[in-house]
């Protein structure tokens, strides 16, 4: 892997706030914004040998970020990042679009001449894809690995809740498994990268067995 310096200059507003640095895309597009900010962060807890975890809502810009941050954190040394999920969320963002409309193709062809009306026919197309969107899942998901890391800082007994919490990140994998294969292509992806997380919460898990 090659490693470069760049030389940037400090943008005076990126002061960030309890739920981050919420900033609207195109001030996060201005030259080296963002990796200005995620150096800064990566300076300030020590990048070297911990791990990260990456997470996204499937939202505008997201992926583009994520491929920016894994860079940047591999060249600071970082062991190992949990980017899995955070692709899962894209994937599943997006499978769900490309799922009703493949449905919407489908039956216009089996539907043939009949008459019917477009925006029913795509109505009925999103109504079927969403019984297997996992958007929420994949969500939730994030959101309990986010608690499994706050949970392993905070003082006193933490091993029941951290069990609790491997517990429910497994029920959301199978979950987001089990809507995979209506997918197509993107439900294969889904399924490989459902796979691998799901095999790292069981690992947790049998760590978390002796925290008390």
């Amino acid at each position: 892997m090659n490693i470069r310096t760049v030389d940037t200059q400090p943008y005076p507003d990126q002061k960030p706030g309890t739920s981050g640095l919420r900033k609207k895309v195109p001030v996060f597009k201005q030259p080296h914004y963002l990796e200005n900010f995620v150096q800064s962060i990566f300076d300030t807890v020590g990048a070297r040998g911990k791990t990260f975890v990456l997470g996204g809502d499937g939202r505008y810009f997201n992926d583009r970020a994520a491929q920016v941050i894994l860079k940047m954190a591999a060249a600071n040394g970082v062991a190992r990042m949990a980017e899995a999920v955070s692709r899962l969320g894209m994937l599943a963002e997006g499978a769900r679009t490309a799922y009703a409309e493949r449905l919407r193709e489908r039956m216009s062809e089996l539907l043939g001449a009949t008459p019917v009306d477009p925006a029913r026919l795509a109505q009925e197309a999103a109504m079927v894809a969403a019984r297997s969107d996992s958007t929420e899942e994949v969500t939730r998901l994030g959101s309990h690995l986010e608690q499994f890391s706050r949970s392993l800082e905070a003082p006193g007994e933490a091993g029941k809740t951290l069990d609790f919490l491997c517990q429910e990140m497994q029920r959301e994998v199978n979950t987001t498994l089990a809507k995979a294969p209506a997918l197509g292509p993107d439900g294969l992806e889904i399924t490989r990268l459902g796979l691998g997380v799901k095999a790292e919460i069981e690992k947790l898990r049998e760590q978390v067995q002796n925290i008390e």
